[in-house]
């Protein structure tokens, strides 16, 4: 309960009494300003529409065209999977696994966790594993890079404008709207929420 009750600050390290904060009010530290806490109003459903939003564009982001390229009547596709498998067959293995960890496996396991975590909050079950689940979704967070992943794609196709035709693929624009629905997930996230749910029935 302790844990609940005392906030430190992340930049001074000042142990803070919490109190309580209203939705669009931020609860910050009295020694340096930075925010400690911010509560935000409908966390859980949102990030349960945010988490089902993005497991259904992951399956056609990764699995449709990107883009098509067309260099002197030839059209090529490419899809994130078939740069996997490219990458792989060009013994840049280790490159291969990269991508398709960043770009496909973290971010499918980051929505499956956080749709769990938010369908028990959503009916009041608490299983063991979800404390355990939850600081785990944080742990994958870190690795998911799809922004990075997308940014490669645009510069790629900016080089290549110049030699081919670059005609954008369904794919890529479920791949746009997979990076924005994380983006949101991570906006509408209150952290400080979700534990108190977590915290409050476990210790009922």
């Amino acid at each position: 309960m302790l844990n609940r009750l005392i906030t430190a600050c992340h930049e001074c390290d000042l142990l803070v009494k919490r109190q309580s904060v209203a939705y669009g009010e931020k609860g910050c530290c009295p020694r340096c300003g930075n925010r400690l806490y911010e509560p935000k109003r409908d966390s859980v459903n949102k990030c349960m529409a945010m988490a089902i939003s993005g497991l259904i564009l992951i399956i056609p982001a990764n699995l449709l065209p990107l883009m098509t390229m067309e260099v002197l009547g030839r059209s090529e596709q490419d899809t994130l999977i078939s740069g996997v498998i490219a990458l792989y067959k060009e013994d840049y293995w280790f490159v291969a696994l990269l991508v398709l960890l960043a770009g496909s496996l973290v971010p499918l396991l980051k929505l499956l966790l956080m749709l769990f975590v938010t369908a028990c909050l959503k009916m009041n079950r608490r299983p063991q594993t979800l404390p355990w689940l939850f600081r785990f979704y944080h742990e994958v967070d870190t690795w998911g890079m799809i922004e990075v992943y997308m940014l490669a794609i645009l510069v790629s196709a900016v080089k290549l404008l110049d030699l081919a035709n670059i005609v954008p693929g369904v794919g890529l624009y479920c791949f746009a709207g997979l990076l924005l629905t994380t983006v949101l997930l991570s906006i509408n996230l209150d952290e400080e929420r979700f534990w108190e749910m977590i915290e409050t029935d476990a210790n009922s």
